[in-house]
């Protein structure tokens, strides 16, 4: 994912101050940083090509990533489960994404410490 993210830096500027502030799970919620982190979730298949939350991309991560706890496999489905509605948000961007990608990391970020996650580790 680091290499992803790498690459969204070319096409949208942020400053050190931003991607620090987003390390720290902190969103700046500047144009740039918000379509930063929809570069990142396209390049993972978490937005679709239109600028939606792709819960399937989620869950497929989830399977991959936790196959060997239960626990924490079922809590990360409940947690993108969750933040589905992002995509009955308006937003101003049309399918570019960046107002989408602000609100799945805002709802990620808000709710993963109610269900188990230790974002500290992350």
């Amino acid at each position: 994912m680091l290499t992803k993210a790498l690459d969204c830096t070319k096409g949208n500027f942020v400053s050190s101050k931003e991607l620090q502030m987003m390390m720290n799970h902190q969103l700046p919620g500047t144009k740039n940083s918000d379509c930063y982190i929809a570069c990142v979730f396209k390049k993972v298949e978490w937005l679709d090509e239109k600028g939606n939350y792709n819960i399937e991309a989620t869950h497929k991560m989830a399977d991959k990533e936790y196959a060997d706890d239960a626990t924490k496999m079922e809590n990360a489905k409940k947690l993108f489960d969750h933040c589905k509605t992002v995509n009955d948000e308006a937003v101003t961007d049309g399918e570019a994404g960046c107002d989408r990608g602000h609100y799945l990391a805002k709802c990620l970020i808000d709710n993963a410490p109610k269900m188990g996650f230790d974002l500290s580790k992350y």
